[in-house]
């Protein structure tokens, strides 16, 4: 048992394939630093749908559609969105793994999507 494995109870080490290995490589890419930059500075707020209103300031570029090692899809700019790290990390990373993604049943404050949810009746019967 290695140390890691005795400490946390379980190994952190990830093994990547060969294809996975090629898509990190992309994130090292100059063109990427400069595209990223660039998108920041275009898109300098978040543009998920849960925080356009609130001017929360983005430090993550996604690809809006998965490139899976698309070079071309890669370095699209139009397949770039600005967000905030920790609407990336929760809301886009589990649309992408299988989750609900945006399509949640209430936003991060907790207030319901649905616009006819009880809690937007206005009457007081």
């Amino acid at each position: 048992m290695t140390r890691t494995q005795r400490s946390t109870g379980r190994c952190t080490k990830r093994t990547r394939s060969k294809a996975g290995k090629a898509r990190q490589k992309l994130y090292k890419d100059k063109r990427w630093f400069i595209l990223r930059a660039r998108q920041l500075r275009k898109h300098p707020f978040c543009q998920c749908p849960h925080c356009r209103e609130m001017n929360l300031r983005a430090n993550v570029v996604d690809h809006i559609k998965p490139h899976r090692g698309d070079r071309k899809l890669f370095f699209d700019p139009a397949n770039l969105c600005s967000m905030n790290k920790h609407c990336h990390d929760s809301f886009k990373q589990s649309e992408e793994l299988g989750g609900h993604g945006f399509d949640r049943g209430s936003d991060e404050r907790g207030f319901p999507l649905n616009q006819d949810h009880d809690w937007f009746s206005h009457d007081n019967s």
